[in-house]
């Protein structure tokens, strides 16, 4: 029980790929006919020409303040566990928030407080969503934040034409 957050990206596999040499001639695609395959009592195979297949790609348990970040950038400080789609520059914003917060933990002058509640990232008060200090949780929370969008840019996500990021919290 308690605040649990997901980054999930969802991957759109088409029915048919083209032929570099030949791009006017579509063919099927050996990945579709198998994923289609799996389910084929109540997939149907000739209505659509494509399906969508989401993998896990980063999960947090009670970052709070995380979870304010999205509320307020991400889901018009609407906060109903929806569903919400991420744009690449979205997740950029968030990286950029974090190490501002922590840069104001290590060098800056200014209050980590105030350097959080000024990028979105001071923490959420709700129904057991954790701490609201600023400790070694926060600030962990913000460090794996920044890794897991690194590494999400570094592989080519941002960049794939294919791929959705959604963001979703439940408690």
């Amino acid at each position: 029980m308690g605040l649990d957050m997901y980054l999930t990206i969802s991957e759109y596999v088409s029915k048919t790929t083209r032929d570099e040499l030949r791009p006017d001639s579509p063919k099927a695609n050996p990945v579709y006919e198998q994923l289609v395959n799996r389910r084929p009592s109540w997939v149907d195979k000739d209505s659509y020409q494509g399906i969508s297949v989401s993998y896990p790609a980063g999960q947090w348990r009670k970052a709070n303040g995380i979870h304010n970040w999205f509320v307020q950038n991400v889901q018009d400080n609407r906060d109903e566990c929806q569903r919400s789609w991420v744009s690449p520059q979205n997740l950029r914003d968030l990286r950029d928030a974090c190490e501002q917060v922590l840069f104001s933990h290590s060098e800056d002058t200014r209050p980590v407080q105030t350097v959080a509640e000024e990028v979105g990232l001071a923490p959420k008060s709700g129904f057991f969503f954790g701490s609201q200090e600023y400790d070694d949780w926060y600030f962990n929370d913000l460090r794996k934040t920044i890794r897991l969008i690194n590494r999400l840019e570094t592989s080519g996500v941002f960049d794939n034409a294919w791929v959705d990021i959604y963001y979703q919290a439940s408690w």
